[in-house]
């Protein structure tokens, strides 16, 4: 008989969670970036596209981006394990 192993799913739900807190933020920090220019456009003010991408700094927040999402899925699968485990003498 196969074995299989429950831990598939919930890394499978980890790499979601991690790629989905990574759009969420980068769509988060290309917002806080783009501030300037927007406010701009809607005041009337035109640009072009070089100085309109020219505000964009997602190479300043990658690293943070990357850290903070990988940090929350792993607390979040921590939390989750140690809710399962059989061992738990605290239930």
């Amino acid at each position: 008989m196969k074995q299989t192993f429950k831990l598939n799913t919930n890394w499978k739900n980890f790499i979601v969670k991690i790629l989905l807190s990574m759009t969420i933020m980068t769509l988060g920090f290309t917002l806080i970036s783009l501030y300037i220019p927007l406010k701009g456009l809607i005041s009337g003010k035109s640009y072009t596209l070089v100085e309109f991408l020219s505000y964009l700094e997602l190479r300043k927040y990658l690293a943070i981006i990357i850290a903070v999402s990988i940090a929350m899925s792993v607390r979040e699968l921590r939390k989750k394990t140690t809710l399962i485990s059989p061992n738990n003498e605290n239930v």
